[in-house]
């Protein structure tokens, strides 16, 4: 029997986590539960394979994948004349800052009838495993994911940004959620008389070598 090829897994830069459900799954929306977090990064992020090895923009492989997806699936399906394209995984805000959706199904039933559960994986700053109870919007994190092409009649062709693992650099949990979790950025205007203190730059985080992210289970979708 053929091995199945394992999706190449990438890695993003620091980037604010914006409504992130990475202890526990949302419910309201999928009844199969799911992890979900939506990353805001410079307008111009770089990404990385969990190798190391530099991918370049984000925006742009973004972009370039969304057309292989198309380009794939009006190849198995010549019968089509007009197959659309799915939205993209990524907008923008006003600021101009890029803000990429990642999520993982909670519990999965295959095809052949087997079900199972998964999770993304969480580590600390220093690579340890996450111990909180509690990850806010607001948390300056990476995300370890891998890029799934999908294509459906309805929703048309387009790529899953597959969460598979979350590195926690900066944390904040209960009330210490800032303006960026809200989707607040910097305003002309009203400023408090007390400087804030707390920016990330005031902390001192230096970037932490990647990690590898092997404790979720692969499943196909490559290219």
């Amino acid at each position: 029997m053929q091995n199945k090829k394992k999706n190449v897994r990438y890695v993003t830069e620091k980037g604010t986590a914006i409504f992130p459900y990475l202890i526990e799954p949302d419910t309201k929306f999928n009844s199969d539960g799911e992890f979900k977090v939506k990353l805001k990064l410079a307008p111009d992020a770089n990404l990385a394979t969990a190798k190391g090895d530099n991918v370049g923009n984000f925006q742009y492989f973004l972009d370039e994948l969304m057309e292989k997806s198309l380009a794939k699936a009006q190849k198995d399906n010549p019968d089509k004349k007009r197959i659309k394209t799915a939205d993209d995984p990524y907008t923008f805000d006003d600021d101009g800052a890029l803000l990429v959706n990642f999520k993982l199904k909670a519990n999965v039933s295959t095809r052949e009838g087997k079900t199972f559960q998964q999770r993304p994986a969480l580590f600390d700053s220093k690579g340890k495993p996450f111990d909180g109870d509690e990850l806010w919007g607001g948390s300056l994190v990476k995300v370890a994911f891998e890029a799934v092409p999908f294509y459906t009649a309805m929703i048309g062709a387009g790529i899953t940004l597959r969460l598979k693992a979350v590195q926690v650099i900066e944390l904040r949990q209960g009330g210490e959620a800032s303006a960026d979790s809200y989707g607040f950025g910097e305003e002309e205007g009203y400023e408090s008389a007390e400087a804030s203190k707390q920016d990330s730059d005031d902390y001192g985080f230096s970037d932490d070598d990647d990690i590898p992210f092997d404790t979720a289970e692969d499943s196909n979708g490559d290219f």
